[in-house]
């Protein structure tokens, strides 16, 4: 039993370096969702009563015919994104329906990573709380308190560290998750009124590749 005992502390000690390096990668993924979701916010409110706007004049039956009344009107995100998927099927209304449930599942993906990323961080900074305790109590029992002193250093700042993705990682899931409800109810609304009047013409499709505006 002494044996296994100790394997496992081996075991447990072996795994603090990757639990770091994980924590600190996750970091750095999270400052650069935060960089994302901001410049993408950014961009809705530049485009907000721009979008609005269009969508009450297709409400009201103007359909755009050229994509200069609409490209630029319409709201980054997967919304942009839809809009250049339905000019590359123009002569293939049917196909919308379908770009319309990948929206679906490219969003759904989306929020799946952020919900990993929002369990994982604090998962890893729990694990990066726990693996020192055992060094610390050793060094506690043999009075060496400069050791102690560094394992409760490492168990605090993982466990702040680790908080910290997961708080981010959701505030972002929230945002996001809100962003793409409203995308997807603005795609269904664009495919049910422009498969009835099929206005995308190779005018739009050349000027779409004059926007070179990245959708994420």
């Amino acid at each position: 039993m002494t044996f296994l005992v100790n394997l496992l502390y081996v075991a447990s000690n072996l795994l603090l370096a990757p639990v770091v390096v994980g924590l600190l990668g996750l970091s750095l993924l999270c400052c650069l969702q935060i960089g994302g979701t901001a410049r993408e916010w950014y961009e809705r409110q530049r485009v907000t009563a721009k979008w609005a706007g269009c969508q009450s004049r297709l409400a009201a039956g103007h359909i755009p015919r050229t994509i200069s009344d609409l490209g630029s009107s319409v709201r980054p995100g997967l919304v942009r994104l839809m809009v250049r998927r339905m000019i590359a099927f123009k002569d293939r209304p049917d196909m919308w329906e379908k770009e319309l449930d990948d929206m679906e599942i490219f969003a759904a993906g989306r929020l799946a990573r952020l919900a990993l990323l929002s369990r994982v961080g604090p998962m890893l900074g729990l694990m990066g709380t726990l693996i020192p305790l055992g060094p610390a109590i050793n060094a506690l029992v043999q009075a060496d308190w400069g050791n102690v002193s560094r394992q409760l250093l490492v168990a605090f700042t993982t466990t702040v560290l680790g908080l910290f993705i997961g708080g981010v990682a959701h505030a972002i899931w929230v945002v996001r998750q809100h962003w793409y409800s409203q995308d997807l109810a603005d795609i269904e609304f664009l495919v049910r009124i422009l498969s009835k009047n099929r206005p995308l013409t190779e005018q739009m499709a050349h000027d779409v590749e004059r926007m070179h505006e990245r959708t994420f």
